[in-house]
């Protein structure tokens, strides 16, 4: 009988991290662009997130566009992820220290201090939006947009599972260090 109810209370519980995650992370809400002081966009792969931004600069919401290159820190065989200069948008890129949201979200406070920025558009997967707009919620001193890069993704199970993982213990660790 116990372990049945071990069973049980597991499989509760495996349950409540699968539909919490679909929805706080799978079908996150999110923000419409809108004009902001800067775009930040977050690192990670080179999956249309910077070309977005570069597109919503280009429609006039911004002049500058600013992207986390945590593969600038590498000796990988990984090319930068650093947009070519334009005449029309400022870009600005920053290898995050630490590399990791909370990093990105002090850096970019710190550019909005040297700027006069008070808005500023942060772009990134959808499910990555909450905790990173919980990040910069601690560690960014102005408003914040958060924007999803328009991905649509196939993930397994399994993936999705282990990035709700990820994003729950993102949170946590966010929490603990508290603001910046």
């Amino acid at each position: 009988m116990t372990l049945r109810r071990l069973a049980a209370v597991a499989g509760l519980c495996v349950g409540a991290f699968s539909i919490g995650g679909y929805f706080l992370f799978t079908n996150a809400g999110y923000d419409e662009p809108t004009a902001v002081d800067a775009i930040v966009v977050l690192g990670g792969d080179q999956d249309g997130r910077i070309d977005y931004a570069l597109r919503l600069a280009a429609e006039g919401l911004t002049d500058t566009v600013v992207v986390s290159d945590p593969q600038g820190a590498s000796d990988s065989r990984e090319p930068s992820r650093c947009p070519e200069p334009s005449d029309k948008v400022r870009i600005l890129c920053f290898v995050p220290d630490p590399l990791t949201t909370r990093g990105e979200a002090i850096y970019a406070n710190q550019l909005s201090r040297e700027n006069g920025w008070t808005h500023v558009m942060v772009i990134t997967w959808r499910y990555h939006l909450p905790r990173a707009g919980y990040i910069f919620g601690q560690c960014f001193d102005g408003t914040t947009t958060m924007v999803p890069v328009a991905l649509t993704y196939q993930y397994s199970i399994p993936r999705w599972l282990a990035e709700y993982a990820y994003q729950y213990v993102g949170y946590t660790k966010a929490f603990i260090q508290g603001r910046c």
